[in-house]
């Protein structure tokens, strides 16, 4: 019972359990009785193995009045679950039969248990919530197992909600939960973000007091509050002065000739986003609206800008020799204009 185990035992039998040599994080270790009896220990292990998503679907032992009857038993467990290690004795299964057939002819009490399961599951990595540095190495190793169960169970969303962390604009270094973020939040602030840039291009149109997080599992509501992305198109945050207002449609009239040239010169249907306080492209917007600029060097800036953002965002280049000849025919025009000027004068001011 519970009550009668020693941290220590504990310890030794999850070592055994996981054929882990480091100490758990979380345990449960609990007995149900009424019209299904079974008695359940579950673990959380201190770390994820080194490939997350080769993990077994369940690691969860069955076994029937103390004898074994499968490892892994995919039924009692959801697969974004399958990390929590643990054992099952149950009263109530039968035993004189094959496994496929008592899998197939006790689904009513495999889900029962399941559900129990799952239900404490929760209520352990809450407990472990609650420890803070302990939580931060639970949600690193398992953060996207529990994204995974976000658009996977509809009917344990919002508990699963409840344990996702985000970088927000109001926390720069620590990951804040959807709790934290509604109760800081006004009105106007149902953004979530999902990508770093965006995030700073709100906060630099909103100010420090305007909050958005940086998200990667799609949710839309935290309890009363809606969310939305802010990288959705046509997002509209309706508290501009009537000033800032004119002055944005001003920017983006003065763009225009430039986003025509990047949609005129880029493969296919690709788009690229800019932001237009970038000094890169303001930069870019004059020289496209200089008529003395040849246009294969303009067409060149755009397709280099493009494939750089590319590869800082992860992507791999389809065609990586004419991005590099593109760099190396920058650098000549560079190199070309420092050929009359007072280079170490200029390095000096760097």
């Amino acid at each position: 019972m519970p009550e009668e185990t020693t941290k220590d035992e504990y310890v030794s039998f999850f070592k055994t359990l996981a054929y882990d040599w480091e100490d758990y994080i979380g345990v449960k270790h609990f007995s149900v009785e009424g019209q299904l009896q079974f008695n359940a220990i579950l673990f959380v292990p201190n770390r994820a193995p080194l490939l997350l998503e080769s993990m077994k679907k369940s690691n969860i032992k069955l076994y029937v009045r103390r004898m074994f009857i499968m490892d892994n038993c995919e039924e009692l467990i959801p697969e974004y679950l399958g990390f929590v290690r643990g054992v099952v004795d149950s009263d109530d299964l039968p035993l004189n039969i094959s496994h496929d057939e008592m899998l197939q002819q006790n689904k009513n009490i495999l889900q029962v248990i399941r559900d129990s399961l799952v239900q404490k599951c929760f209520e352990m990595f809450y407990e472990i919530a609650e420890r803070k540095q302990d939580y931060i190495q639970f949600y690193q190793a398992f953060s996207r197992k529990l994204e995974l169960g976000i658009h996977e169970d509809n009917r344990y969303r919002a508990k699963l909600a409840d344990l996702l962390r985000y970088h927000s604009t109001m926390s720069d270094e620590e990951l804040a939960s959807l709790k934290g973020y509604a109760t800081r939040a006004k009105d106007v602030q149902k953004v979530r973000a999902r990508s770093q840039y965006r995030t700073r291009l709100l906060i630099k149109e909103k100010g420090p007091q305007y909050q958005s997080m940086v998200a990667h599992a799609a949710v839309d509501k935290y309890g009363w509050k809606k969310i939305v992305a802010a990288t959705k198109e046509g997002l509209k945050l309706d508290d501009k002065t009537e000033k800032e207002k004119q002055k944005k449609v001003a920017k983006k009239k003065s763009f225009e000739s430039l986003c025509k040239m990047i949609k005129d010169t880029l493969p296919g249907k690709k788009t690229m986003e800019i932001n237009p306080d970038n000094d890169i492209m303001e930069e870019l917007r004059k020289i496209v609206e200089a008529d003395k600029n040849v246009e294969s060097m303009k067409k060149e800036l755009v397709l280099l800008l493009f494939e750089t953002a590319l590869l800082s965002s992860g992507f791999s280049l389809d065609e990586p020799k004419q991005f590099t000849s593109r760099i190396h025919r920058m650098l000549k025009l560079r190199l070309m204009a420092y050929k009359d000027s007072d280079i170490d004068s200029e390095y000096e001011d760097c």
